[in-house]
């Protein structure tokens, strides 16, 4: 029983590759005691602290008293200076009266006013309240009840989850061209990460699509999972390189090159091992097969450090050793499944170690899904297509914006919005409280809109 105990023990211990990552220790603690370096600064680094704010009023305190025996006191010997900053206590919102005169156009026939550029068209919530709220709700994950506190209660500002949810709609149809702006830009790039994850549509089962670059995030919500969805993001021939992992939907895009993530196929030789534990021809094919990855992943990190004559000789063996690996036919079930894959993707997985910025994983499309798996674990998806089209708008917008900038750190005391010029279309962006930036692509100067507006020249 003892015997029968220790190997259930075991078996118990054991972490499954499978396991949900929530599921997992983030780090297990090793049997040596204290730290290997003492955490924090290093002796001789210079502290840092927030900044001393000025202080706008001053309060003195005295004392007539002991506190503790209630006996009268002395004379002051010294005094200290303390700095509190707070949030105050009646703060409320800002209540501005338009007053718009109308003057009759004779040349035109009709009546004409100034236009009011602190708000939407007949909308009496300004572009900070909504911006604000939509960076909450789409970038941070917010829940309509959590902000709806946070506005009623601690900001005095009165709202409704309609109001809000009529002001998105709203501004989603605005910053419609720049959503798709952002998808022919991802485009252009040399190298695009792609990955896909379940969403949820009125209760339905609908894909959040993510196209990522260094510099941009797309994402698209559709109720298909398949090739067609995939053609009508790539209309033309995609003239760089789409690292994705295997899922066959990304074999109808045509490319110049391709790279499968190769830790996509490590873990299943994990989750093989682990759950089927194979005979046969297995143990070989995993071992080959591992050795060649890890000694492909090898050869990119050395490649600053030999020469190029030794880097194409080893490019060209490593090569040969993955054209013997598939051509030879193996025989266990499980290592015919896998090696099936290899042989259609054979000329997909070892791009990277051709171009130096094309990465052997799918890390930068994965990394760039997470937050819209954060998100929707909070708000639990959308309630209609509509919600949905403004999801994808809002997250691929104010994702790109904190790729290259802290938005929520822009947020001034005016309407700014982007002057956004790209080829031969101006595009006037809605983006209250955003600060210009400059790119090599995108130029941005700053202005002052109603509304985002598209004018060709």
């Amino acid at each position: 029983m003892a015997k029968r105990l220790a190997e259930l023990g075991g078996v118990i211990g054991k972490a499954d590759p499978a396991s949900p990552s929530n599921q997992m220790p983030t780090f297990l603690k090793s049997g040596t005691k204290g730290w290997r370096k003492k955490p924090g600064a290093q002796p001789g680094h210079a502290g840092s602290r927030r900044e001393t704010p000025d202080p706008d009023k001053t309060v003195t305190h005295t004392l007539e008293r002991c506190p503790d025996c209630t006996g009268s006191v002395t004379k002051f010997k010294s005094k200290r200076t303390r700095i509190i900053e707070d949030i105050q206590p009646d703060s409320k919102p800002s209540v501005t009266g338009h007053v718009i005169f109308r003057y009759w156009f004779a040349h035109c026939r009709k009546k004409v006013e100034p236009v009011v550029d602190d708000a939407l068209p007949d909308s009496q919530i300004g572009h900070r309240a909504i911006s604000l709220a939509g960076m909450m709700h789409y970038l941070q994950g917010t829940t309509l009840s959590q902000i709806l506190d946070v506005y009623n209660y601690h900001l005095h500002f009165q709202v409704t989850e309609g109001g809000l949810m009529q002001a998105w709609h709203r501004v989603g149809e605005i910053l419609k061209p720049w959503y798709d702006a952002i998808l022919e830009e991802s485009q252009n790039q040399a190298v695009l990460n792609a990955d896909e994850t379940g969403w949820r549509v009125q209760g339905k089962t609908y894909w959040l699509w993510c196209l990522a670059t260094k510099n941009a995030a797309y994402y698209l919500i559709d109720p298909k999972r398949g090739g067609s969805v995939l053609k009508r993001l790539f209309c033309s021939f995609f003239n760089g390189v789409l690292v994705t992992d295997f899922w066959g939907a990304y074999n109808s895009v045509s490319c110049l090159a391709k790279q499968k993530c190769l830790p996509h196929l490590l873990r299943d030789l994990n989750r093989t091992r682990h759950y089927h534990n194979p005979a046969g021809d297995w143990p070989e094919f995993h071992r080959k097969l591992c050795r060649l990855i890890m000694d492909g992943m090898r050869l990119k990190k050395a490649e600053k450090d030999i020469t190029s004559d030794v880097m194409i000789r080893r490019k060209v063996k490593i090569r040969k050793r993955l054209d013997e690996f598939i051509n030879r036919v193996w025989e266990e079930k499980h290592a015919r499944r896998l090696w099936k894959r290899l042989r259609r993707h054979q000329d997909e997985l070892l791009t990277f170690i051709d171009h130096e910025e094309v990465p052997s994983d799918n890390n930068g499309g994965e990394r760039a899904i997470r937050p819209a798996v954060l998100i929707r674990k909070n708000i639990f998806a959308n309630g209609s297509e509509a919600g949905a089209q403004t999801q994808a708008i809002f997250m691929t917008i104010l994702r790109t914006l904190k790729s290259v900038m802290n938005v929520a750190s822009y947020f001034e005391t005016r309407h700014v919005a982007p002057y956004f010029v790209r080829g031969s279309s101006v595009l006037i962006g809605w983006a209250a409280g955003l600060l210009p930036i400059d790119s090599d692509r995108w130029i941005w100067k700053p202005c002052l809109v109603k509304y985002f507006a598209i004018r060709h020249r």
